[in-house]
């Protein structure tokens, strides 16, 4: 349990600006979202899917961060030499990802239900299906990339080669629908 808490303690304090920056950017999403419910195609509207794309790079960039704080990839395996046992050493980075991810956007979502006038015990199944979706689509995925990568900048390089194959994908599609059309 003592090297469970020293690693997590080690990754807050060395992701400290990580976390205030997606806390801020989370914080700024709650104040900007409720004036994008007034106009649906607005300016308002354009700022908050900036700061929600704003917020999932924040995300990105402390997950990446995180994994890439062991060097799990690559010839000089600092964390095979330090006395961590793997499952304390998984066990700290998803109580690490439970802290300043999940929980910061469950309060979110509580205050977003609770600032749109909704009640907050029918929709808990719906926000349950809001983190199932985060845990699929995001967050698993992330922590792929970061794990097969060595650094930063190649898990940044992946990430851009999977946007570009997805854009390449949907601009084929869409082509190939409106010649088939024709």
């Amino acid at each position: 349990m003592n090297q469970l808490v020293n690693i997590i303690r080690k990754d807050v304090r060395y992701l400290r600006l990580e976390i205030l920056a997606s806390l801020a950017v989370l914080l700024l999403f709650d104040l900007a979202e409720p004036k994008a419910w007034l106009e649906l195609y607005g300016p308002a509207s354009r700022a908050s899917g900036i700061i929600a794309f704003l917020l999932c790079a924040s995300w990105a960039i402390l997950i990446l961060r995180l994994v890439h704080a062991e060097r799990l990839a690559g010839l000089n395996q600092f964390w095979t030499t330090r006395p961590y046992e793997w499952p304390k050493l998984l066990a700290a980075k998803t109580i690490f990802v439970l802290l300043f991810v999940y929980i910061p956007f469950v309060l979110s979502q509580l205050y977003l239900l609770h600032r749109g006038g909704f009640p907050i015990t029918p929709n808990l199944s719906l926000m349950l299906h809001n983190l199932l979706l985060l845990t699929t689509v995001f967050i698993l995925p992330m922590t792929c990339i970061a794990v097969v990568t060595t650094s930063f900048g190649a898990a940044t390089l992946s990430l851009l080669g999977i946007a570009a194959a997805t854009a390449g994908l949907v601009i084929g599609f869409t082509y190939l629908g409106s010649v088939s059309a024709t």
